[in-house]
């Protein structure tokens, strides 16, 4: 049961993780126009989010009831003073997704406490950061933290997504428009000069870029390392077949 819980929401995850990481960069429709491109990526996020997060929150409680009709876990015949002691080793264990757990909670005390409405829910027209957006981040981070590690697939997809933005983005910025996203705009004015690649603008190419190459450079600096692990073991390896050789031989 354990075990196909693990593969269902690592498919789940790693679907998710594709999205966000190698379409929404790209994603755009034309009949939308340029100006509604934000809107058009956040509808994806959104849509995104809520689907592949609700079928993980669904998948989570058909196998703990699965689990608990077949006896597998008896966490209801705990103790509260272990249950409380769990909580406290894992949130001193895992500290960094503690504190995002506490900033949901703040963001969504802050939308139940503010005076402006929906509009603290859902935030304003075209910057949608309001509490439901930072719940599906919180959330995003939670399923990919927990089931992301072997998503390799989407990785690399969403590194190849990276490339292809940042091509597009050199090439507009030269002047040419290989994919006709500038059609109507005048040669020269600020909207010609400042809509980079198809995330929309330069503060978007920016932003992504902040978030993108921290996350390149990781990538490599663990491949790095890994590598470097293969090889000291390899070495040690090479090492007592050497040594176990010498012992037979006498030598």
């Amino acid at each position: 049961m354990e075990n196909r819980k693990e593969e269902f929401l690592k498919i789940v995850c790693q679907s998710y993780l594709i999205v966000i990481l190698a379409v929404l960069p790209l994603y755009y429709i034309p009949w939308n126009g340029y100006y509604k491109l934000g809107d058009t990526k956040y509808y994806l996020y959104r849509n995104v989010s809520l689907l592949c997060q609700g079928i993980a929150l669904l998948a989570l409680c058909v196998f703990a009831v699965s689990s608990r009709w077949t006896g597998e876990h008896r966490i209801f015949a705990r103790s509260l003073a272990e249950v409380v002691k769990k909580s406290v080793d894992k949130c001193r264990t895992h500290a960094v997704t503690t504190a995002v757990c506490l900033y949901g909670i703040c963001a969504l005390l802050s939308a139940i406490c503010s005076p402006y409405g929906s509009i603290a829910w859902n935030g304003e027209r075209e910057w949608y950061m309001g509490a439901v957006t930072i719940c599906l981040m919180i959330g995003g981070f939670l399923l990919t933290a927990k089931y992301g590690g072997s998503c390799k697939t989407a990785i690399w997809l969403g590194e190849a997504a990276f490339v292809a933005v940042t091509l597009i983005g050199l090439l507009q910025k030269l002047g040419y428009d290989p994919l006709g996203l500038l059609k109507g705009y005048v040669v020269g004015d600020w909207e010609f000069t400042h809509m980079l690649t198809t995330l929309g603008n330069s503060n978007w190419l920016s932003g992504y870029y902040s978030v993108m190459f921290p996350f390149s450079m990781t990538l490599f600096h663990r491949a790095v390392e890994a590598g470097k692990k293969r090889s000291h073991t390899a070495g040690r390896n090479v090492q007592y077949v050497g040594h176990d050789a010498s012992a037979f031989t006498g030598k």
